[in-house]
């Protein structure tokens, strides 16, 4: 009787297995070694479902990264999956030596002239994330906020916001002024403003726009729309004074809360 995941799970483990760098022919075998624990190819390639000569061929790889073991006896061989932890004990040795070229990783990325702007596309929401997670890094930090709330909040989404984003900027002491339309205004009227660290000012509904913009550090990160969903980083200093300067104007002429 299989013992194999429901499907649900399965999907969720072969998921799992993929990012640690298997295909799929290299999941099916390996499962199935693992569901027979000692077996021949023939019954292994008939429960993962794979082709014979192509099962032979998968396990011999699985063999060379140390995710199965094979003996011989007169029959052939018989194959077997090692046990799992050393999928975790690979991955832990992976980011070891991963942390050890991070350093050597970010000298190669710093440019010659460091007064030299540099700039970084972001695509989807995991872009968006990056630069939102980014801008957490340093504490008792201000941020400079213009454009939809409510756009924005389309695509990285409320929950986030609220319940990581805004908790997680108290905590670094991180302040936050905001230029933003009624329609937002009217979506964070109930909000502690002075507890979550938060001036905002309105802009004139005529001048709507859909993108964001966030000055901060030496940064600035654009964000496209919805329909979109780019973010540009730029780090320069001279243009992220040059924008903080427009933020600031603009800051003066807007409504008061």
């Amino acid at each position: 009787m299989s013992v194999l995941p429901t499907d649900y799970k399965y999907m969720d483990i072969k998921q799992t297995l993929r990012h640690f760098g298997l295909d799929d022919k290299e999941i099916a075998v390996y499962l199935a070694a693992l569901e027979l624990k000692d077996a021949s190819l023939l019954r292994i390639a008939g429960r993962a479902k794979v082709k014979r000569t192509t099962t032979y061929a998968v396990a011999e790889d699985l063999v060379k990264k140390g995710l199965m073991g094979s003996y011989a006896v007169k029959a052939g061989k018989r194959f077997m999956a090692n046990d799992p932890d050393i999928l975790l004990s690979q991955g832990e040795q992976k980011l070891a030596e991963l942390k050890e070229v991070i350093p050597e990783l970010k000298s190669l990325s710093k440019s010659e002239d460091e007064s030299f702007p540099k700039i970084s596309y972001h695509e989807g929401k995991k872009g968006y994330l990056y630069i939102a997670e980014d801008s957490l890094k340093i504490h008792s930090e201000t941020l400079h906020f213009i454009g939809s709330l409510t756009e924005l909040d389309k695509i990285i989404s409320d929950k986030y916001d609220w319940e990581y984003y805004v908790p997680t900027r108290m905590k670094r002491k991180i302040k936050i002024k905001m230029l933003i339309f009624q329609e937002d205004a009217e979506k964070i009227k109930e909000k502690q403003h002075t507890e979550e660290l938060r001036e905002f000012r309105i802009l004139p509904n005529e001048f709507r726009f859909l993108p964001v913009k966030l000055v901060y550090q030496d940064k600035v990160a654009i964000f496209s729309s919805q329909k979109e969903k780019v973010c540009v980083l730029i780090e320069s200093k001279e243009i992220s004074k040059m924008e903080l300067a427009l933020f600031n104007f603009i800051w003066e002429k807007a409504e008061k809360i």
